[in-house]
């Protein structure tokens, strides 16, 4: 026989009485055709799949696909998992056989950026991809569905069957009765018939030891290989645990250098802001005396300009009183002048007097000045990726830095996109779903690209970036994996949202 064969099957927990009568069926050629089944790990619903054994899965030849509403309605044609599978069979390491149980949207495209892919590519059963609720006998179509599950299997094993072995048993046994036909010529009846029985003796012991003969070696070399397999998986373990363990080795030296460069950062800090004001106490200190000076200095040219002029010599002080005398004089003719025409009307003169008086002003308004602008705009504390600020965690910032993106503190959802995009209504004005390119910078910066210091889930967030009419892009935070993209419009595809919003300070 040649080496053995892998099978694995996938379901969901609804359909697991299925699967049974199919591997009950199938179990008989475990021993004959060298092959193993693995069938204990069912999709459960709304939870993501995992193989109990990784390795039996990368190491499956043939993957029996149980396809049903709940199956295609299911996680597991979202994950990885199963675009590993449809991998395997592009690049011909495996087959895939789906059974349809009843009506489902089985006949759908899945795309991926590598291929688009259909179930319909492959040999669907039963025959005429009907569903096997809708046939009459139950028993009939499962022993078709295992006969050409067996059918796949001797294709690809490459030796003989069972029944192949038991036509040779016959054809021996047919030769046998051929070669006692001939002696029964030569020798009495009596003794022919003893021959004949001798010979079937034979034939059927040797044909019993032969069987058991490949029976012993079949279970032998399973044996060999479930051992080999079971060191394979202790040594994967073990490396494993290694990586994990080194990983946390790492993360933890690398938290501690983070929080020494955060304190050393923040003691330049306060030393810098510390200096900052200083300076900016002194600049204020010597504008405020700057202007005392100008003040005190305009203030006396005031009082300069409205001081009288005093004459310095006796002759000075006589021709004012002469001037002032004939002054007097001109002013008493020039009154008696205007008495005189005007003496014919009751109007009395009224003079004119106009006093003029300057104004000195005590002090001098102060605005404030580009140095103190500058000094309080200087006084802003600088901001660093995953800092708490306007409600969330900075995870980009301008060339300015004066502008950048927060991202909210907690997850929303899961929700439908539909939903999703009008997130500013349960969060308030401003916050908006992220593109694709943002939730990029969040894996990288804050999520499990980094040191997860946001708190991301290991699963998929919604993105506003679309794929095409019908889908929209998403971002698997537990690898960072973009390949896969969902329905936008189908109220069952709910994920998670972390909403973003834009800062200027």
């Amino acid at each position: 026989m040649g080496e053995n064969l892998n099978i694995f099957t996938i379901y969901t927990s609804e359909d697991t009485a299925v699967m049974q009568h199919i591997v009950k069926r199938l179990k008989p050629s475990e021993k004959a055709d060298n092959i193993s089944i693995w069938s204990e790990n069912p999709i459960l619903p709304e939870q993501a799949w995992k193989p109990q054994s990784e390795s039996r899965f990368e190491q499956t030849d043939v993957f029996i696909l149980l396809v049903s509403d709940a199956f295609m309605h299911s996680q597991f044609i979202q994950q990885l998992e199963f675009k590993m599978v449809i991998d395997q069979y592009k690049a011909g390491k495996s087959t895939v056989v789906p059974v349809i149980l009843d009506q489902c949207p089985w006949d759908i495209d899945f795309r991926s950026d590598d291929y688009n892919f259909n179930l319909n590519e492959l040999g669907v059963l039963p025959e005429g991809a009907k569903p096997i609720k809708e046939w009459e006998s139950s028993e009939q179509v499962y022993d078709d569905i295992a006969k050409e599950i067996k059918a796949v299997i001797a294709s690809l094993s490459g030796t003989d069957t069972q029944e192949e072995l038991e036509e040779d048993e016959e054809e021996k046994l047919a030769d046998v009765k051929e070669e006692e036909q001939i002696a029964i010529l030569f020798d009495e009846e009596k003794e022919a018939q003893e021959e004949k029985k001798r010979k079937e003796e034979a034939v059927a012991k040797q044909v019993a030891e032969e069987i058991k003969a490949r029976e012993e070696e079949a279970q032998t070399k399973q044996k060999a290989a479930e051992q080999q397999k079971q060191q394979q998986e202790e040594a994967e373990s073990k490396r494993r645990a290694e990586e994990q363990r080194l990983r946390a080795e790492a993360e933890s030296k690398r938290k501690a250098e983070e929080q020494k460069q955060r304190e050393a950062t923040e003691s330049r800090k306060l030393e810098e802001a510390k200096r900052k004001k200083e300076e900016a106490e002194l600049k204020i200190q010597e504008e405020q005396e700057r202007r005392r000076l100008e003040q005190e200095n305009q203030q006396r040219q005031t009082t300069a300009q409205i001081s009288p002029v005093k004459e310095t010599s006796e002759e000075g002080r006589s021709r004012s009183r002469k001037r002032f005398l004939i002054g007097g004089i001109v002013a008493l003719l020039a009154i008696i002048g205007i008495w005189t025409f005007n003496s014919g009307t009751d109007e009395a003169i009224q003079p004119s007097v106009n006093t003029n008086t300057d104004e000195v002003e005590d002090s001098i308004p102060v605005e404030k000045t580009e140095t103190e602008s500058a000094i309080e705009e200087e006084s802003l504390p600088e901001l660093t990726i995953g800092d708490q600020y306007d409600g969330g965690i900075v995870f980009s910032i301008d060339s300015d830095g004066k502008s950048g993106k927060v991202v909210h503190i907690d997850d929303a959802g899961p929700m439908p996109w539909a939903d999703a995009m009008i997130i500013h209504d349960q969060l308030g004005k401003g916050w908006r779903l992220p593109t694709l390119d943002e939730l990029k910078i969040l894996y990288s910066t804050l999520g499990q690209g980094a040191s997860n210091s946001a708190e991301f889930a290991d699963k998929l967030y919604w993105s506003a970036t679309l794929y095409d009419e019908y889908q929209a892009r998403l971002l698997q935070f537990r690898t960072g994996n973009t390949s896969y993209h969902y329905n936008k419009e189908a109220e069952h595809r709910q994920f998670l949202v972390r909403a973003v919003r834009d800062f200027t300070r």
